[in-house]
């Protein structure tokens, strides 16, 4: 799988860190029909420890932006400059590609642009996307539109990483 997406230095640096937990989580891109991000949003509502950071918008931003409610550990940024979205990823446990089957993608260009950064991804892609999460040992799956599915996927990014599966 070869995406043509340039290594950024300045992303890279905050990924490298060693993760203790997997708190938060960031989404960026677009808000529409392919993608799963209200199953993402309930999660992070049911779980006081995990917060999610969004960039991006598209069609389906208010909807999203009212499924959020007043919820603090839910931020919604907008389109933001390089440097800012590099100083937003900088501080994200993981990656989400939260998107639905039927969009018919076997790998987006996200999980080129999460691994880039170095970042663990949780994917709600099995497939191709989920095979090169498992052979690169960069992240899980979970199953779309199930929240407990999603948390109990974060969990399980948190346990693969504490025992040097993930890196």
């Amino acid at each position: 799988c070869h995406h043509g997406i340039k290594f950024s230095p300045e992303i890279r640096g905050g990924a490298m860190r060693r993760l203790q937990c997997v708190g938060k989580l960031v989404y960026a891109g677009n808000m529409s029909l392919s993608y799963d991000l209200a199953t993402v949003i309930d999660a992070v509502k049911s779980s006081p420890r995990l917060e999610l950071d969004i960039a991006g918008s598209g069609p389906d931003e208010p909807a999203l932006r009212r499924r959020s409610g007043r919820c603090e550990r839910i931020r919604f940024h907008g389109y933001l400059m390089r440097r800012d979205l590099a100083a937003l990823l900088r501080e994200a446990d993981a990656g989400i590609v939260p998107m639905l089957e039927e969009s018919c993608v076997g790998v987006p260009y996200k999980l080129a642009d999460y691994a880039a950064a170095g970042w663990p991804v949780l994917s709600s892609l099995d497939g191709e996307t989920g095979e090169l999460l498992r052979r690169h040992r960069a992240g899980t799956t979970y199953d779309a539109r199930d929240v407990q599915s999603f948390i109990t996927a974060v969990t399980r990014l948190e346990t693969d990483i504490g025992a040097g599966k993930i890196t």
